[in-house]
């Protein structure tokens, strides 16, 4: 009788590891590959790809190869957003991605040539008046300009007797 629960236990131990195994083996991961190509459909190596997950707020990173091929394996299944860059290469988003369970989508991309844009940011001020002193300063670049109209108001206050 003993004998007989211990086989049983056992029978029922491995299936129970069999079952456990398989399910353990199982995968839900998605993923997103690709190729990233300019304008003229050269491949574009060393892109940055950035591979968001909406609703986790996460973010996943690769890089194209020589080829401009790359791959964003183990992800989770849900909504994405996919960014693209590439230096002197227009940044490229694709919205709303959505990854079901096991499953491998191809997302190709064609990046155009980014336009040259000049952006100047002022963070400081120079002062337009001097309030601390009374002293007289001098403007750079108007020469000889400069030291006639100080000899005139310096000429007019010893004439009036202000010197």
């Amino acid at each position: 009788m003993k004998s007989r629960v211990f086989q049983e236990v056992g029978r029922m131990a491995a299936i129970f590891l069999l079952v456990a195994g398989g399910l353990g083996s199982q995968t839900f991961n998605a993923r997103i590959a690709g190729t990233v190509t300019d304008g003229t459909g050269a491949p574009v190596p060393a892109a940055r790809i950035t591979v968001h997950h909406m609703e986790t707020n996460t973010d996943k990173k690769a890089q194209t190869s020589a080829a401009g091929v790359y791959d964003v394996p183990l992800l989770l299944p849900g909504t994405y957003e996919v960014r693209v860059e590439a230096t002197g290469l227009q940044t490229v988003i694709r919205h709303e991605v959505k990854l079901e369970v096991n499953a491998a989508i191809t997302l190709d991309f064609a990046l155009k040539v980014a336009s040259i844009s000049t952006a100047i940011d002022v963070t400081a001020e120079v002062p337009m008046l001097q309030t601390e002193s009374s002293g007289v300063g001098s403007t750079s670049g108007c020469g000889s300009r400069c030291r006639d109209i100080s000899s005139i108001f310096s000429t007019r206050r010893r004439s009036l007797g202000r010197a």
